[in-house]
């Protein structure tokens, strides 16, 4: 059955009769919707969150592996193994940042290239993913600049 706006229901929660528009549809309930509004089922997921943060985030970050990267949890950890438990350019055991060791992957085909802390993550960026700029950048500190300073 349709929810129809003129078609009261009471939530069994907060116990308020309002429109059937105003509840989710459940294709399993009887009537087709379920038995909460949509402002108490929201309020119970956004204390459910709170109240189970870190359940809620080790959730959040399988499904954001698999949806951006096609990759579980086991398939990051052992990658994260094979480069020795740190940072795939400097080794860094330490994320830094959020607490986790970002994804890195070629712009180009969307390819998993390895994992890597925030400072080398954000390094290469600013380098525009450029083996070239890089190069020019890792000669700069070499010869000291221009001025042959600290080289």
């Amino acid at each position: 059955m349709a929810p129809t706006p003129k078609d009261p229901k009471r939530c069994t929660r907060c116990g308020e009769h309002k429109p059937r528009l105003e509840f989710y549809p459940h294709s399993q309930a009887r009537n087709g919707v379920h038995a909460w509004c949509k402002l108490c089922t929201n309020h119970a997921a956004t204390e459910y969150t709170k109240s189970n943060r870190d359940k809620t985030c080790a959730i959040q970050r399988k499904s954001k592996l698999k949806q951006n990267w096609g990759m579980t949890l086991e398939q990051f950890d052992a990658l994260l193994r094979s480069q020795g438990g740190g940072c795939a350019i400097c080794g860094s055991k330490e994320p830094g940042g959020t607490g986790r060791f970002h994804v890195d992957h070629c712009h180009t085909t969307g390819a998993v290239r390895g994992l890597l802390c925030t400072r080398c993550n954000t390094g290469m960026g600013q380098f525009r993913d450029r083996p070239d700029l890089l190069r020019r950048a890792a000669n700069y500190l070499e010869v000291g600049g221009p001025l042959g300073i600290c080289g």
